[in-house]
């Protein structure tokens, strides 16, 4: 039986993919800070909220091939095409498997925790342990951009967060929240309220 598609997070889904375009345009605009603020509003939510969008959607039932086929191998291709252009362009790239290309990290963490949930659902309190892991990995000095390892730690917690609110009746009262008792007249009406 085919799921009902839910339009409202393909919107949310292209508004993160515009803060995450004018996120990274302004990179450089350090020293500036009103454009420092903007990159800042972009860049604090975006990853967070896009990681938490695909645990909703994730099943606990995983096939483990069919993430290597639409996770790992796109992840794998685009790395090598990214790395053979930046060597094309960059006089002195450096090759390393250790980094994925471009924003192929995101694809990469996707498959992790993908191929990991069944295991990460039988550990009791795992949304606060991995709240717990994501802050601790900052101190761990070996725990960097290699393999993004970091990265992986640190949005782990909103995927495990964003399956548990579709999946578990104790997160009920935030999935009601999300897509009936709110929508975006509600917003703006509780916007005009507590203003």
């Amino acid at each position: 039986m085919m799921e009902k598609r839910i339009y409202n997070l393909d919107n949310v889904k292209v508004i993160l993919i515009l803060l995450v375009i004018i996120g990274h345009t302004l990179l450089n605009s350090y020293g500036d800070d009103g454009i420092e603020y903007i990159r800042f509003i972009c860049r604090c939510f975006t990853m967070p909220l896009f990681t938490f969008i695909s645990g909703y959607l994730t099943k606990k039932e995983q096939a483990f091939w069919k993430n290597v086929k639409y996770l790992l191998y796109p992840c794998l291709l685009f790395t090598v095409v990214n790395d053979i252009l930046q060597m094309l362009v960059t006089p002195n790239y450096v090759f390393s498997w250790k980094q994925p290309g471009f924003a192929m990290w995101y694809l990469l963490a996707l498959f992790i925790y993908r191929v990991l949930l069944p295991y990460l659902l039988r550990i009791k309190y795992v949304i606060t342990l991995s709240f717990l892991l994501s802050w601790l990995v900052g101190f761990i000095p070996f725990i960097g951009n290699d393999y993004s390892l970091s990265r992986i730690f640190c949005f782990l917690p909103y995927f495990l967060l964003g399956y548990f609110v579709a999946h578990e009746n104790r997160f009920s009262i935030i999935k009601d929240a999300i897509f009936t008792k709110l929508n975006w007249r509600g917003y703006y009406l509780c916007y005009r309220i507590y203003k």
